[in-house]
């Protein structure tokens, strides 16, 4: 392919997630170069560059090497690689972050001061280097959440409901530090609450979008972590009221954070006070979220949008709902039991929602599985869509009690 003559996307990361993005873009005629260093990745697109995501220099002097001269965009699902999406999109003149507000969405304990300054911050949250007995346990008195300052996909998380333990509390800030890039732990407070997360974009005046708030329900299968395992866009029992609340306060944190040209993926928990407390934002969205599961719940085209705002359009701040719901429906199988026939939960829901994608590779007789420590052990995937008053947690979670009694029984 000649590039000198066609806009390419650049992807960073060839995860079998992004399978959505690369079908929507090759769907417009929109060539797709993807970069990740292993010899065959899952998606590969039109072109394949054999790389580290991280390593943005390489990945521009194999660009040139093919004689890319303008691209549509960089994307990436990884908060590992949004500094070089960053910079690769700055290095084609389109819209970025300044590099010293881009590590505002990369560390989460630069992200929790900012947040504390602009009193948005209502939890208590202390970083460490090498553990401090002592501070901890006369700054947290209950339950703590311990988490790497920089990393990805959940990796390194441990709640512990007792801090007096300190083989346990040793062992959980070991292991979040071996996970964290920049050898930072953060222990928390661990807050109870309903958690959300919420999909924006931030144009280059700093104006913000709000595309899909989602209802989040966790693994009741992970071991001492929060392994999300449904998100429930534009949820029916959200009122406009609370979207609205929800909506506003994301806003406002993302925008503290400098961040522009963007993609905006922030967790945040509704406390059982009825006020808000930010859990962490990336500057980027999240394969099939982007490409599908927004768009049905927004009415918008996600993707289109990002890459238009790098190319200078601004946005006019709203909120964007529909009468449509998605899920990103994950299997979560209970550990220890052996799958005794094969089955996958569409079999269970009406038939008025259907699913886009999936992976149920996995769902098959005479597997089992293990406790979940992160994102990437999740097992499999639906992508569902329809409408609000059909596509609800209440109707999902019959239909999963369903198939587990069928595949396991």
């Amino acid at each position: 392919m000649n590039y000198s003559k066609v806009r390419p996307v650049v992807l960073l990361n060839g995860s079998s997630l992004n399978k959505g993005v690369i079908d929507k873009l090759q769907n417009y005629n929109t060539p797709v170069i993807v970069v990740d260093r292993k010899k065959n990745p899952s998606v590969i697109g039109d072109r394949h560059i054999r790389t580290d995501v991280i390593d943005f220099r390489n990945i521009i002097r194999k660009l040139n090497k093919f004689k890319v001269v303008r691209i549509k965009g960089c994307y990436t699902s990884s908060d590992i690689a949004v500094t070089s999406c960053n910079s690769i999109n700055k290095y084609y003149d389109l819209g970025y972050t300044l590099e010293r507000h881009i590590q505002n969405a990369i560390s989460k304990a630069e992200m929790c001061t900012i947040w504390k300054t602009e009193g948005l911050l209502n939890r208590k949250s202390i970083v460490f280097s090498d553990l401090d007995l002592k501070i901890v346990k006369s700054y947290f008195k209950n339950k703590v959440i311990i988490k790497p300052d920089v990393s990805s996909s959940s990796r390194g998380i441990t709640i512990i409901d007792d801090t007096e333990n300190v083989d346990i509390l040793q062992s959980a800030f070991e292991k979040a530090k071996r996970e964290s890039k920049n050898d930072t732990v953060i222990i928390e407070e661990f807050v109870d609450g309903q958690e959300y997360t919420v999909e924006m974009l931030v144009d280059k005046n700093g104006s913000v979008s709000v595309y899909g708030i989602s209802k989040k329900t966790h693994s009741t299968n992970a071991f001492k972590n929060r392994i999300a395992t449904k998100l429930l866009y534009n949820p029916a029992e959200v009122s406009n009221v609370l979207y609205e609340r929800i909506s506003n306060y994301s806003r406002a944190c993302f925008e503290a954070l400098k961040i522009r040209n963007s993609f905006g993926h922030f967790e945040v928990i509704h406390r059982d006070n009825d006020t808000f407390s930010p859990i962490e934002l990336g500057a980027r969205s999240s394969g099939f979220i982007a490409s599908h599961l927004i768009d049905y719940a927004s009415g918008r085209n996600y993707l289109s949008d990002y890459f238009d705002i790098l190319h200078g359009k601004e946005i006019v701040p709203r909120n964007y709902r529909t009468q449509m719901s998605s899920m990103y429906y994950f299997y979560d199988i209970p550990p220890a039991h052996e799958i005794l026939h094969k089955a996958n939960i569409m079999e269970f829901l009406p038939n008025t929602i259907f699913s886009s994608y999936n992976d149920r590779t996995f769902i098959e007789k005479g597997r089992n599985f293990k406790a979940l420590n992160c994102d990437n052990e999740r097992v499999g995937y639906e992508v569902l869509f329809g409408p609000s008053n059909i596509l609800t947690l209440e109707v999902v979670n019959e239909a999963e009690t369903r198939f587990l009694s069928k595949l396991l029984k």
